[in-house]
């Protein structure tokens, strides 16, 4: 995602910018201002990438609506697969039958709860 929303990923060339990378919080979003007093963005990842992300106040703004359309995506994916797991048959559920009701087939007698089944 920060790559799509816009960040640089900048790579360790180096055992001194190894450590200085490791030192920071992995994983977690932080930001300066530079001389200018503009915010700039930067994420550690000194264990999968092994370099520091590093983007503008635009960068981070798409950031977070990538983040917010993945988390509702996610929210999406999860309220659909609670709601098939209510509907045990899918949308293909055979309708239910209160007492009482019944169906069969040719001549012979029923068996089954509320509804008969003959063959």
């Amino acid at each position: 995602m920060l790559d799509t929303a816009g960040f640089q990923s900048l790579h360790v060339s180096n055992p001194e910018q190894r450590n200085r990378l490791r030192a920071l919080p992995s994983m977690t979003m932080g930001y300066y201002l530079d001389q200018r007093g503009t915010a700039n963005y930067w994420l550690a990842d000194p264990d999968y990438c092994g370099c520091l992300f590093h983007g503008d106040e635009a960068a981070y703004e798409r950031y977070q609506l990538l983040k917010k359309d993945n988390q509702t995506a996610e929210n999406d994916r999860q309220a659909l697969q609670a709601q098939r797991y209510q509907q045990p048959f899918g949308p293909w559920a055979p309708p239910s039958f209160g007492p009482g009701a019944g169906f069969g087939f040719g001549p012979g007698m029923g068996f089954g709860g509320s509804f008969g089944f003959s063959l």
